[in-house]
């Protein structure tokens, strides 16, 4: 009797303990899902700031899956340039892309990403030179940041800034008078 009771004691005390283990694990996992989604929210502004700048002037295809924008932040946050707000972001990816027009400039951005970029397999082949292209932009932002003068990067990057926020507001009082004059 007295075994058969210490066995059930011991039991619920398992019970008890397995209880915890469960709770623990299911609160790492939660937090490990919120930095997970802080982390992705990161690079999804970090690819938002990408795209607002004059990129669609090097490459008129420009629409990447959702993964292809994480992994354009990621590479943002490889390069360092998460450090920086994203008006010296916009303003250095702005200067190093009027430069672009040249091929033989891009080509040279491209071979940079290209030696530097770790392949990933769930990237499709035809945007790769492209990620190429943002990964050798990038290392030129950080190295365009470095040699430059700050606050200089940031006034003009709020001037664009300004500039493609007027142009919504344009695009959308325009969209507002065709639909009220039709």
């Amino acid at each position: 009797m007295k075994d058969s009771l210490r066995l059930q004691k011991l039991f619920d005390k398992r019970s008890i303990v397995e209880k915890k283990i469960a709770r623990l694990e299911k609160r790492t996992e939660l937090k490990k899902t919120k930095e997970r989604s802080k982390e992705n929210a990161k690079k999804k502004r970090l690819a938002k700031i990408f795209l607002s700048s004059n990129y669609k002037s090097v490459y008129t295809n420009n629409t990447f899956t959702m993964y292809e924008m994480y992994t354009i932040g990621g590479l943002a946050i490889l390069n360092g340039l998460d450090k920086y707000k994203s008006t010296v972001q916009l303003a250095s990816y702005n200067l190093i892309l009027k430069q672009c027009h040249n091929t033989f400039f891009k080509n040279i951005i491209i071979r940079n990403g290209k030696n530097t970029y770790t392949v990933d397999r769930k990237i499709k082949k035809d945007i790769e030179e492209r990620l190429h292209f943002v990964n050798g932009l990038f290392i030129r932002s950080m190295e365009l940041i470095c040699d430059s003068d700050i606050e200089e990067l940031h006034t003009s990057g709020h001037f664009q800034f300004i500039k493609i926020h007027t142009k919504r507001i344009e695009q959308k009082h325009k969209k507002i008078i065709d639909q009220l004059s039709s």
